[in-house]
């Protein structure tokens, strides 16, 4: 290979092995996050039924194409909360 072609080469396996280190940090973080919620609230945000499809949370947290704040992630599942706890209440 020419030595252009070799630098680009060497760019790219860094490359993939940053997505690759920053991928497994996501996962271990998501999983510590996903526990919090659960100690926090004590139920998965994602198990509430009006936040499992919730776009905002998910690309902000899983894609990072949103900004959702966290303000207003918590502001959404107290009321994913209070809405299950109103069905289970027969309200």
């Amino acid at each position: 290979m020419t030595p252009a072609a070799n630098l680009l080469k060497r760019e790219l396996k860094e490359s993939y092995q940053r997505l690759a280190d920053s991928a497994a940090a996501h996962q271990s973080e998501s999983i510590q996050f996903h526990k919090l919620c659960e100690e926090h609230y004590g139920i998965l945000w994602d198990h509430l039924p009006s936040l499992a499809d919730c776009d905002p949370i998910i690309d902000t947290i899983d894609y990072g194409t949103d900004s959702l704040s966290f303000e207003k992630f918590d502001e959404l599942v107290v009321a994913g909360i209070k809405e299950i706890d109103a069905q289970e209440a027969g309200v």
